[in-house]
C-alpha cells in the first residue's frame, strides 16, 4: 500500500509537471492515474486531493460539467473527513465553474468560504486564490476600491509565496482594473 501511495504521489508530480510545461492533455492522464491508484487503496485523503486535481485539469480543458462533478465529490469527501485543508481549493475551484456558468452569487459564496476557511487555517495559497475570485467579482460589480484591495492582496500572497504563473493571472487583472478605472 505505502508503493501505492508513493505512486500516486508521482502521477500527481507528473501531473503538475505536464501541466506546468502547458501540456494540458498530458496533466489529466496523469491525474487520472492518481486517483485510479488512490480509489484502489481507498484512501480517502489521497482520493480527495486526486479527484481536485483531475476537476482542475478538467476544467482547463473545457469540460466543465465533469470538473464539476470532481470538486463536489471532493469537497463531499474532505467534508465528511471534517479535513478543512482538503476543503480549500474544491470550494475556490468549484466558485470558478460556477463564474464561468454566469452565477456570480454562488461564486461568491464560494469563495467567501473558501476565504474564511484559509484564513482560520493559515493557508496562504488558498487565501491568495480566494483574494483574486473576489476581486474579479468586485471589478464587474464595479467595485473598483474592493477589486483594488482584493486583487492587490493576492498578488502579494502569490509573490511572497514565489509562485509566478497566479501571480501573473492576478497582475493581469490588476492592469485591466487599472486601465478600466482610469488609474
Amino acid at each position: 500500500d505505502e508503493a501505492d501511495r508513493r505512486l500516486a504521489k508521482v502521477y500527481e508530480a507528473r501531473s503538475h509537471a505536464a501541466y506546468n510545461a502547458g501540456r494540458w492533455a498530458d496533466a489529466l492522464k496523469e491525474a487520472q492515474k492518481a486517483l485510479e491508484i488512490a480509489s484502489e487503496l481507498r484512501d480517502t485523503h489521497l482520493v480527495t486531493e486526486a479527484m481536485t486535481q483531475v476537476g482542475i485539469h478538467l476544467r482547463n480543458i473545457g469540460k466543465i460539467d465533469e470538473a464539476e462533478r470532481h470538486f463536489r465529490a471532493a469537497l463531499r469527501a474532505a467534508t465528511d473527513m471534517g479535513d478543512a485543508r482538503l476543503t480549500q481549493v474544491p470550494l475556490y475551484q468549484l466558485g470558478s465553474v460556477l463564474w464561468t456558468r454566469g452565477d456570480a452569487k454562488l461564486a461568491e459564496e464560494f469563495w467567501l468560504e473558501s476565504q474564511q476557511l484559509s484564513t482560520e487555517i493559515n493557508n496562504p495559497k488558498s487565501l491568495a486564490f480566494a483574494h483574486n475570485g473576489l476581486g474579479i467579482l468586485a471589478a464587474c460589480r464595479g467595485e473598483t476600491a474592493e477589486a483594488r484591495r482584493n486583487l492587490e492582496k493576492s498578488a502579494s500572497l502569490f509573490e511572497g509565496l514565489g509562485l509566478l504563473a497566479p501571480l501573473s493571472i492576478t497582475q493581469v487583472n490588476l492592469v485591466e482594473l487599472y486601465y478600466c478605472s482610469g488609474s
